[in-house]
């Protein structure tokens, strides 16, 4: 299922115009696939090789959010890697660092963490495959209230703590006091509403009845792919993240393949289907 175009020429607008596409590769993204209109099947290909016009090359490895060293995925990802033989690499997510070793790189930061340690090892450049955040809160915040927003991304976090990380409450506590602490030097003229964690207790309490505490919520209520009756606010505010993070993508990494560079992205697996067609196009 194609993108609104009218979708893509407003997220245009939020996007820094270093990277925007030339003109005429701007109908390729009308080839991204909304993930509310996708569905898995047992065809489904996690990663995508394209080779470029213009000497470049793209391995898009679609990982699982783990952290145990042991799953096969890393030595794969790793043989990978060293195959392709990258100039530049790309992962997900903040750059939360890397440990002295690669595999307390992967129990800590697990598969963006890795490819941030391959990168090091071979001395590559590496960046971050998302778009600055004062656009994607902009954005946000032209589709939902302040609070909203607000309640959604420290939640979100929080939940990613609880869940990914095994964090008790004081740990997620402590961890999302240091993150209401960033985020105003992180959103640019539209600073947050929610800035200490009574005003998110009030706001959760305000929105959701399902017995959890806000710290705890299930991942199921961020997952973007939830539509109709079933979707909750922050489902939707997830689907909006990730349509407007897929666009970003898209563009930044058939930019530096079209510049001539090898370049290696690590990701969550169900972007790159989602992502597929629009690469090709763009990169041919």
């Amino acid at each position: 299922m194609k993108l609104f175009p009218h979708l893509a020429i407003l997220l245009f607008s939020f996007l820094n115009p270093m990277i925007v596409f030339a003109q005429e590769h701007k109908k390729c993204l009308d080839l991204l696939v909304n993930i509310r209109d996708w569905k898995e099947t047992d065809l489904t290909q996690w990663d995508h090789n394209k080779e470029g016009t213009q000497g470049g090359a793209l391995f898009y490895f679609g990982a699982e959010h783990k952290d145990d060293p042991s799953h096969l995925q890393f030595e794969m990802l790793r043989r990978r890697f060293e195959t392709f033989k990258p100039s530049l690499a790309f992962y997900e997510g903040p750059d939360r660092g890397i440990a002295t070793t690669d595999t307390a790189t992967i129990k800590q930061f697990g598969e963006s963490g890795y490819v941030r340690w391959l990168a090091g090892q071979a001395n590559i450049p590496i960046v971050s495959l998302e778009p600055a955040f004062t656009d994607l809160y902009a954005y946000l915040l032209s589709k939902y209230s302040h609070e909203q927003v607000d309640l959604y991304m420290f939640a979100k976090e929080a939940s990613r703590l609880h869940h990914r990380k095994n964090m008790d409450k004081e740990a997620v506590l402590q961890a999302i006091n240091q993150v209401i602490a960033k985020v105003p030097s992180m959103t640019g003229p539209n600073e947050p509403l929610l800035t200490s964690i009574p005003q998110i207790e009030h706001t959760y309490r305000k929105y959701f009845t399902q017995g959890y505490e806000w710290w705890q919520l299930p991942q199921s209520f961020f997952d973007p792919a939830k539509s109709g009756t079933a979707a909750l606010f922050t489902n939707d505010l997830s689907e909006l993240s990730s349509t407007f993070r897929n666009i970003y993508m898209v563009q930044k990494l058939a930019k530096e393949v079209y510049a001539g560079k090898r370049v290696f992205a690590v990701v969550g697996r169900n972007h790159v289907p989602l992502q597929a067609a629009a690469l090709d196009c763009a990169i041919d």
